[in-house]
């Protein structure tokens, strides 16, 4: 796949935290090894997929600093909001 057909979406901070939080909460209550691996998997998936659009809005930004679109998306301190979020 060519970069520039890569889909670009803005993360919803809220929806992430309700996902993390249950991902927690599931894993808090797992009565097997299995099923903590099987969140731990789940917000390793949620990151990843955080970071990609992050990644993906730091280069088209980089790109073309006049895009708004992706300057918006760079001005938001990523590390600090995801670290936020997860704890």
């Amino acid at each position: 796949m060519k970069f520039s057909a890569m889909p670009y979406s803005r993360p919803d901070l809220e929806a992430m935290k309700a996902n993390l939080t249950a991902c927690t909460e599931a894993f808090l209550a797992a009565e097997s090894a299995q099923e903590q691996i099987a969140q731990y998997d789940r917000v390793t998936d949620l990151s990843v997929e955080f970071n990609t659009m992050g990644s993906l809005a730091n280069a088209r930004h980089t790109i073309d600093t006049r895009d708004e679109f992706y300057d918006a998306r760079k001005k938001i301190e990523i590390i600090g909001l995801f670290l936020r979020i997860i704890s």
